[in-house]
């Protein structure tokens, strides 16, 4: 219901500028307007976008990647349209204003009437995941288990992370063809189901929630870089280097550095933060710019599993207002627990820091005796709780129920056994039972080997 039409927009159409007859008479035709009008909208889901939409590079861009658009017409009814052919007869320029205030009224209603569009079909709470619009389907192409990702996002879970992945795995049909076994999961965003952060400052403050993900490619895929360039989504820390690298993160919330979402001293807030975060592992006043708890957890997950990427790509961290730095949600363990060609020896009896390098972070930190006497602390009470070692158990039980669609997907996909650039030669030419029983081998032979070994 529209009680009131935007005379900005009514100025706009008619070319004039803020004269007072000019308002009167606005409000006149507004008032002739909302008198008469009685507005019907129709609606019309169509499963294929018909190409004679598709009239310009603009609803082309718009459409892009889409499966299906709603279609929906909408009338004043036919009351305004006599009202606005009448004034043509007795005053030419009301007849230009009421063409131009229903025109407005209409853009009015239609924005309304896509808002509530948006939220009745966009945001879907899909297994009770919480509501939202972005979800992802992850093929584990690279995981021939099919399991990595799954038992990683479970173990957060487990382990109360403030922030998780919800999955479930899904058989997908598209056009009635089946197209294999795959993973339904949350995305990593912001949002009151994801990564609450979002509400608690004003845009004057300076000390901003965000939430970023550590990214080694971002200076290949950038070369153009230009050093506190404003309109972007990633920033490097000039100082702190990986192999010859800069430290690489792109911003996910503010997702854009602009003046728009963000002012020049917000954005040096979070460089110069993840700055002191890197120098205060080293200098062992961590505990002014981490949560600690939040980091043994995290890192927990990912040297159970020796996640070839944990200071790569897809390590996210955020810090809500007012408080420390967090890490997770944990995302992508594809290439992990001995399943990588580009590492050299890789077995369950070494500690990543010797695989690759590890991560930084955690590298620095247990060599702080603090930080690793509550790293032990809490293994051996995920030990005692028996949460690791029941989730290694349920292999078997998952075994079970996925072997037929990871045979399928193997049918179709050929997924077990064609070679790919990640894929080591052990992991080569084996059944689907015998990529689930390496994967639960692994695992439980390096995580006996954490318990005695970090």
């Amino acid at each position: 219901q529209i009680v009131k039409v935007d005379k900005n927009r009514v100025l706009k159409y008619i070319g004039e500028t803020n004269r007072a007859d000019v308002f009167q008479l606005i409000d006149h035709c507004e008032k002739q307007i909302l008198n008469v009008c009685s507005p019907k909208i129709a609606t019309f889901k169509l499963d294929e976008i018909p190409q004679s939409l598709i009239v310009g590079e603009d609803i082309k861009k718009h459409l892009e990647n889409c499966f299906g658009i709603y279609v929906f017409c909408l009338t004043l009814g036919t009351a305004v349209d006599v009202l606005i052919r009448k004034a043509y007869y007795t005053d030419i320029f009301e007849q230009v204003v009421l063409d131009a205030t229903s025109s407005v009224l209409v853009e009015q209603i239609a924005e309304n009437f896509e808002l509530e569009l948006k939220n009745q079909f966009e945001k879907e709470n899909i297994f009770n995941f919480g509501k939202d619009k972005e979800w992802a389907l992850i093929a584990n192409y690279f995981d021939p288990a099919h399991l990595r990702n799954y038992y990683a996002y479970k173990l957060a879970k487990a382990l109360d992370m403030e922030y998780y992945i919800d999955c479930k795995f899904v058989n997908v049909y598209l056009n009635n063809v089946n197209q294999g076994l795959y993973l339904f999961t949350e995305t990593v965003k912001t949002s009151s189901n994801r990564v609450d952060i979002e509400d608690g400052y004003s845009p004057t403050e300076i000390d901003v929630p965000f939430l970023i993900e550590l990214d080694f490619k971002l200076e290949e895929n950038n070369p153009n870089y230009i050093k506190e360039q404003l309109d972007i989504d990633f920033f490097f820390l000039d100082n702190i280097k990986y192999n010859g690298k800069r430290y690489q993160f792109a911003t996910k919330y503010p997702k854009t550095f602009t003046t728009e979402h963000i002012t020049l001293e917000q954005y040096d807030f979070i460089k110069n933060y993840m700055h002191e975060v890197y120098n205060s592992v080293r200098n062992k006043t961590y505990e002014y710019y981490i949560d600690v708890d939040s980091f043994i957890d995290y890192f927990i997950i990912q040297e159970l599993f020796l996640n070839i990427d944990q200071d790569y790509s897809s390590v996210f961290m955020y810090k809500p207002y007012g408080d420390l730095l967090h890490m997770g949600p944990a995302w992508d363990f594809d290439l992990s627990s001995g399943n990588c060609s580009y590492v050299g020896t890789y077995d369950p009896y070494r500690k990543m820091k010797d695989i690759n390098g590890g991560n930084y972070l955690f590298v620095t930190l247990m060599e702080d005796e603090p930080f690793r006497q509550k790293f032990l602390t809490r293994l051996q009470e995920l030990d005692d709780t028996y949460v690791i070692s029941s989730m290694i158990s349920s292999f078997y039980y998952n075994e079970e129920i996925l072997t037929p669609y990871a045979t399928t997907d193997n049918e179709i996909w050929n997924n077990l056994y064609e070679w790919n650039w990640a894929r080591p030669e052990w992991l080569l030419n084996k059944t689907y039972p015998q990529q689930v029983s390496y994967l639960r081998n692994f695992l439980e032979q390096h995580y006996y080997w954490m318990l005695s070994n970090m």
